[in-house]
């Protein structure tokens, strides 16, 4: 994915306002790094699930991106929130 492709990607997946909810009795909560090892060593693609990047206590409304060497670090949120299908 060249960089333009990535920003567009960004642009349309940014929400407007970012909203944080408490965490479902569900998902897997991991740190931003641990989920860039997942996505390079590839025991999560993103046809497995869904991500939404969080903090250690709230996910938020942001979705991840799917490539392990760009994983936007948002402000204040240092982890992911991952849904297994």
């Amino acid at each position: 994915m060249n960089e333009q492709d990535r920003l567009a990607m960004e642009q349309d997946q940014a929400p407007k306002e970012v909203i944080y909810s408490d965490f479902s009795k569900f998902g897997d909560l991991m740190t931003l790094e641990e989920f860039r090892e997942h996505l390079r060593s590839r025991m999560i693609v993103s046809s497995d699930g869904d991500g939404y990047y969080a903090t250690a206590t709230q996910r938020s409304n942001i979705p991840v991106c799917f490539d392990a060497d760009y994983v936007v670090e948002p402000p204040g949120l240092t982890h992911v929130m991952w849904y297994n299908k």
